[in-house]
């Protein structure tokens, strides 16, 4: 039996119960734990746990040390992420890792006198960065594991786990809905996401609507235990007494059946809030998530005779109610979307760039699938092998198998299966009961052990179309859940006696031989100073490896909002814009977005120098400016060998016009890295026709022009004052949004047979195949635009009827009027502008020039209608 706890261990007990609150309650209220500080949050309750838990140890005469079987897989895991980040030679680091030499042959040795290495790469992981953070947040994963696994001593442990997850389920939903009834497009109503806002959608305190719908699956599960627990309590034939008015009831065996209580009514009207806020959500993969969960839970519950009546009557007034509300609320967004999952002809349609993200994953696999490309890796990696761009960037991996098999071999994904085996292995026996303890024991673990399993499918299933495991909120309770189901076995063990370890006989021996221990030991105290020495460790590296990032996020946030912010002039923005990012550099000098943006701000304020930038001083500026852009790049490409852009800017100015054999290795490895990197294909175009391969050079710049506006623009800028339109239609083969580029650059430098010619090739792309099966307010803007594209040609009829199409297709669009008014007015049709003027002005009747404008109209009116008379 444990020693009877002191003062000082009560109150350590009650740190860490409020930390582990922390963990399961607050940290997700910090977007869900997806990025830098919210992962830090996460890892400072868990320090909070673990110190609480230090305490409690060192005030107990006898140090027990609690085991699930699990141990080795963390330490195996672990010691996988080390072996990643161990620096390697050569040698070894090319048999371990063999297509190393072909991604970044410019790291790596060569007998060819010609060959040209610019460093040596040393680890299997690609981004070493990256990779350690993983492992600090991956031992605060551990740590949080086993601390659990400390805490759980007794069933009654395991039911205030399983509420907790219940009532924190409940109120995530309500948060969610409350935000989302009164959304003011921030997260709880005060942070604003540089790209995202709360509209449409229930999302809660997370990024992502499916991890918010993840949340609700996962919570599910214990929601239907406790419901169907609290109403076989209230079920239970009623205990005789003292009253005699009574006793005839009591006697009779009668049941309570007041048992429609007030918790009851409120577990089901918090189920009904859960469960319209995962519907509401319109998420795919969390609507599977969540119905997955809800079938294990009931389907075991029915399995194991655990569902009152009471219960499936309740449950089909859920249902009613939720239907109803998605009636109000949102049922045909939500029977949208998932009818998408019926619809879809391919897995290409269905999971829009995914495919393409998952091919990339699996060709990157092919080469790494030993040893892997380092966890943490994945968003420096796919890039490499996607074989048609996207202008979306894949922060994660959209799945959550596939990273981990890219990301750590097959080593990984045998950990993971071994994960799963464990704890499927230490549930079956509490499911089917064979666990030799009393009958009322056995129906409890087996009720126990439902919400668990259902929880456990909800991961699963989500994660093959989605990376909850990435996010810290959605795996703190999916690690729960796992320390619950490893533990529970034992508990129901030590409940009639035998606290060592469950009982298997037959050939399931073995397994418990390869699942290690299954109960508890004593620790001496040599033990106990290492174990607490090696958990203290564990925190201070967590804690010390991930504190630069969040203490660098909110400026790195700042900058991100701050790039979409049009208020500003392009100078002023620009400047602000550096000025975050030295600010984040500064907090964070690693930050791989933010020492490459930098670099990529200062190499193009040297290479388009401004007009006031041509004195003495400023080319003394330009000089150091450059120096500064130079050093970033080297110092991002060292750390991160696949950031192809960096290798640009790490080049000297004058490498381009030499051709120099160590620029062209350059932008070959930078090519290779980023074959779909627009400002890549733009220097290296440059280098060749420098060099006078023009064909080649113009099919990189023809790439770079499609795929980057920026680029864009700084193509136009060179090129528009050399070539006439004709020839950079032919080379570049621009596509639609670049040709309007074209068109605006041509028609504002005076140049009118080139505009004309642009927008004679507007019209065309315009008015062809495809152009009325658009939408209605699709039509009405694309001949908004030819009217413009037909002045310019002089064709005046055909502006006029342009405009009076766009009209048609959206009578209520005022601009679209009022150009037409002016265009009829402009042709002498006064009489039909006069309309339209009308219509105008009725609606701002406040515009004097409209107003103005509709008098002459009117004037001239009549003055032509007079002359008509007369003739």
């Amino acid at each position: 039996m444990d020693d009877p706890p002191s003062t000082i261990e009560r109150y350590a007990g009650k740190a860490f119960d409020w930390a582990l609150y922390g963990v399961l309650l607050v940290s997700p209220l910090f977007m869900g734990g997806r990025g830098p500080f919210g992962k830090f949050v996460f890892v400072c309750f868990v320090s909070v746990m673990a110190i609480a838990w230090i305490v409690q140890s060192l005030c107990r005469k006898t140090f027990v040390l609690r085991i699930c079987g699990a141990e080795w897989i963390i330490a195996v895991g672990g010691l996988l992420l080390i072996f990643q980040l161990i620096p390697w030679p050569e040698s070894v680091l090319l048999t371990l890792s063999p297509n190393l030499r072909e991604l970044l042959p410019v790291w790596f040795s060569s007998p060819d006198p010609t060959h040209v290495q610019v460093g040596t790469w040393n680890t299997i992981s690609l981004a070493p960065h990256a990779t350690r953070q993983a492992l600090a947040v991956y031992v605060a994963y551990a740590l949080f594991f086993m601390l659990l696994v400390q805490r759980i001593r007794k069933l009654d442990d395991v039911e205030w786990l399983l509420r907790s997850l219940a009532y924190g389920t409940i109120g995530l939903a309500v948060l969610g809905l409350a935000q989302f009834l009164t959304s003011n497009g921030k997260f709880l109503w005060f942070y604003e996401h540089p790209f995202r806002t709360t509209d449409g959608v229930v999302k809660g305190p997370f990024q992502n609507q499916n991890h918010f719908a993840h949340m609700m699956a996962l919570g599910i599960g214990p929601l239907l235990w406790m419901l169907s627990t609290t109403i076989r309590e209230l079920a239970k034939p009623t205990t005789p007494f003292k009253s005699k008015r009574h006793s005839r009831s009591q006697f009779s065996g009668k049941k309570r059946h007041s048992a429609v209580s007030l918790e009851v009514l409120a577990i089901t009207f918090g189920i009904g809030l859960v469960a319209l806020a995962a519907m509401l959500t319109f998420s795919r993969g969390g609507f599977l998530a969540f119905v997955a969960a809800a079938f294990v839970a009931t389907g075991l519950y029915r399995w194991q005779n655990l569902v009152h009546g009471a219960t499936l009557k309740i449950a089909a007034c859920i249902g009613i109610v939720v239907v109803a509300a998605l009636c109000i609320y949102g049922y045909e967004p939500l029977a949208q979307r998932l009818s998408t999952l019926q619809q879809s002809q391919s897995l290409e349609e269905l999971s829009h760039g995914r495919r393409a993200l998952w091919d990339a994953m699996l060709s990157a696999t092919q080469n790494f699938w030993v040893t892997g490309t380092g966890i943490g890796s994945h968003a420096d990696v796919y890039p490499v092998y996607m074989s048609k761009f996207y202008s979306v960037d894949f922060t994660h991996g959209e799945s959550g198998y596939l990273p981990l098999l890219m990301e750590g071999g097959v080593v990984a994904v045998a950990l993971l299966v071994f994960a799963i085996g464990l704890i499927l292995y230490r549930l079956r026996p509490c499911l089917r009961r064979i666990i030799p303890a009393d009958p009322l024991q056995s129906r409890r673990g087996a009720a126990l052990a439902s919400p668990l399993c259902a929880a456990i499918a909800a991961s699963l299933v989500h994660s093959t179309g989605d990376f909850v495991w990435y996010i810290s909120a959605c795996m703190s309770w999916t690690i729960l859940v796992m320390a619950v189901a490893v533990r529970l076995p034992n508990l129901l063990q030590d409940d009639v006696g035998d606290d060592t370890a469950t009982s298997f006989e037959g050939s399931r021996a073995f397994l418990v031989k390869i699942f290690g221990w299954t109960s508890h030991f004593s620790v001496s105290p040599t033990g106990q100073a290492i174990t607490c020495a090696t958990c203290m460790a564990m925190l201070a590296f967590s804690v010390t490896t991930l504190w630069p990032a969040a203490r660098a996020s909110k400026d790195w946030n700042d900058f991100r909002v701050i790039t979409r912010n049009a208020e500003h002039e392009q100078n002023q923005r620009s400047d602000r814009e550096i000025a975050l990012l030295k600010r984040t550099l500064a907090n964070d000098p690693v930050h791989r977005q933010a020492s490459l943006l930098l670099a990529q701000a200062l190499w193009r304020a040297e290479n388009q120098p401004k007009p006031s930038d041509l004195d003495v001083g400023s080319a003394e500026n330009s000089n150091a400016i450059q120096v500064s852009a130079q050093s970033l790049a080297i110092e991002a490409f060292s750390r991160n060998p696949l950031q192809g852009s960096a290798y640009v800017f790490a080049l000297p100015a004058n490498a381009l016009l030499d051709q120099s054999q160590t620029a062209n290795a350059i932008l070959e490895q930078a090519l290779r890295v980023r074959q779909h990197d627009a400002i890549v294909h733009m220097v290296r175009g440059k280098q060749l026709i420098a060099a006078g391969q023009l064909d080649k050079g113009f099919q990189h710049w023809q790439f770079a022009f499609n795929h980057d506006p920026v680029v864009q623009a700084s193509l136009l800028e060179q090129l528009r004052p050399i070539f006439p339109a004709s020839f950079l239609i032919e080379k570049l083969e621009p596509e639609l949004a670049g040709l309007w580029q074209m068109y605006y650059a041509y028609r504002e430098g005076a140049e009118k047979e080139n505009a004309q010619l642009l927008a004679k090739e507007l019209i065309s792309r315009l008015t062809g195949k495809g152009f009325q099966s658009e939408g209605l307010a699709t039509r009405a803007r694309n001949y908004y635009a030819l009217h413009s594209l037909y002045h310019q040609i002089g064709d005046a009829q055909q502006e006029i009827e342009a405009l009076q199409h766009a009209v048609e297709y959206q009578p209520d669009n005022y601009s679209y009027r009022r150009a037409l008014a002016y265009t009829l007015y402009g042709q002498e049709l006064y009489s039909q502008a006069a309309k339209h003027f009308k219509w105008c002005q009725a609606r701002r009747s406040d515009d004097q020039h409209l107003s103005k404008t509709l008098k002459e109209c009117v004037r001239r009116q009549i003055a032509a209608a007079a002359v008509n008379i007369k003739r």
